[in-house]
């Protein structure tokens, strides 16, 4: 996984998201939320968007304790479960082109798997309602041990469903590694090459897919050592991918939110498909359909906690990231969200 982390990905990555000047009122009560940060602390990043275009960032605390390096609209962030809205869509582009179906099951695409695997479908996968036990909560590995895809697949191949796929609603990051396993399958090709190859590059996104993801721009995520304010990093070496795995600055983001406005990607076959709840659950693919219609979900992986969110008529995207396992990425979402939706 290292190796889809190229220079190339490094360099368009970092210093992507230099903070827009604006005179729009909104942007005063927004710095003032994050001026209240503590500046010796991790922090937080945000941005906002109209039509894609960044109007808004900002940033308060540290993106490394140790260097003291603030963080800026240009610090890189993992995305965690945000994530899952690309490996959705790569699916749902290869339904497109005639490579594959959602009613497949899991079992044409990836063998190995008990017989469970005969009655889930990739529908199924996409909204979470396979039965498949998250396998977060089953993989044990040591702190100096790499993880994998196939090393979720073999744990998995171990237990069997929590019930019978289509009928309930269970978030499980194991269906979205399965659906990375699926692409793999499928075209013969990662899911991080993938994604680099039809959806970041096309589109001029400056995201990788890679949970392995260095770069001087990185954040270090930080645990917060009970009440006395003492933070530890946070590190993994778990490379399984296609739940999470997504990195990027919050601009990046908001360049991608924008095309379940614009259906640049797809056209408006693949933008309807992107947001279907079929089952009611208001999961659509890899996204969550909010009361109001807006758009949303969120992230959580080591301590890095992430949220987007996208307006009802689509116009306006938040995002906010947090390098601390205690940030309230939600809270600074509604936060913006009452001051630009």
């Amino acid at each position: 996984m290292r190796a889809l982390a190229l220079v190339a990905s490094v360099l368009l990555l970092a210093g992507c998201a230099s903070a827009p000047a604006t005179t729009d009122p909104r942007a005063d009560p927004s710095d003032a939320i994050f001026a209240a940060f503590d500046t010796d602390e991790p922090g937080c990043t945000a941005a906002v968007g109209i039509d894609g275009t960044v109007v808004w960032t900002g940033t308060g605390g540290l993106a490394n304790l140790e260097t003291g390096a603030p963080l800026t609209p240009d610090s890189i962030v993992d995305f965690a479960s945000i994530s899952k809205q690309f490996t959705a869509t790569a699916i749902l582009l290869l339904e497109q082109q005639g490579v594959l179906t959602q009613d497949d099951t899991l079992a044409r695409w990836v063998p190995g798997l008990p017989d469970w695997s005969n009655r889930v479908t990739l529908r199924n996968l996409i909204h979470h309602t396979s039965g498949i036990p998250d396998y977060v909560y089953l993989l044990e590995a040591g702190d100096d041990e790499v993880t994998t895809n196939a090393d979720v697949n073999t744990v998995l191949a171990d237990h069997g469903l929590g019930g019978e796929p289509g009928t309930y609603f269970e978030y499980s990051n194991s269906n979205y590694v399965l659906l990375a396993e699926v692409v793999e399958s499928a075209t013969g090709t990662p899911l991080p090459r993938w994604l680099d190859e039809n959806v970041f590059t096309p589109l001029g996104l400056q995201l990788v897919d890679d949970p392995a993801f260095e770069s001087p721009e990185l954040a270090v995520s930080y645990d917060e050592d009970g009440s006395d304010d003492d933070f530890s990093p946070e590190l993994s070496l778990w490379a399984q991918y296609g739940d999470g795995g997504i990195h990027g600055t919050p601009s990046a983001l908001v360049a991608w939110l924008d095309n379940y406005r614009t259906g640049e990607l797809g056209g408006p076959d693949l933008l309807a498909a992107q947001l279907v709840d079929p089952d009611g659950w208001s999961y659509a693919a890899g996204i969550e359909i909010a009361a109001d219609g807006s758009l949303e979900h969120t992230g959580s992986w080591l301590a890095f906690l992430s949220k987007f969110s996208v307006s009802q008529d689509r116009h306006t995207e938040v995002v906010v990231s947090c390098n601390r396992d205690d940030g309230d990425e939600e809270g600074l979402t509604d936060q913006l969200k009452e001051i630009w939706f």
